[in-house]
């Protein structure tokens, strides 16, 4: 049976890691928190928008879609993206495929 992050999203690899009851992880205390790592899912990206926000999930493309204010010129909508995501997932993330392109797959560091 896989797991999903969203109805239909499939994970793409997924490492969980189990903590103690009281563990230091990255020098923040953590009380029985699981930290999943590697976790990839794939995005449509609206660039040249209004606003960055989440715009839902489309079923047919099994993908989250995102709107992003910077143009798709220059790897801007790219990076703006990456800040876009890291901020709302407070973690890191980078775009693992579609540099060029509206779709992309995106991994959480």
């Amino acid at each position: 049976m896989k797991r999903t992050v969203a109805p239909g999203l499939p994970i793409k690899s997924v490492k969980d890691t189990r903590q103690p009851e009281q563990s230091e992880v990255g020098g923040q205390m953590k009380l029985g928190a699981t930290v999943l790592e590697n976790v990839c899912f794939k995005i449509i990206v609206k660039p040249d928008s209004k606003e960055n926000k989440i715009l839902g999930y489309d079923k047919e493309k099994l993908a989250i879609r995102i709107a992003i204010k910077a143009k798709a010129d220059k790897n801007k909508a790219n990076i703006e993206l990456i800040k876009f995501l890291s901020k709302q997932l407070n973690r890191k993330v980078r775009i693992k495929t579609g540099l060029k392109s509206r779709e992309k797959i995106i991994c959480i560091v």
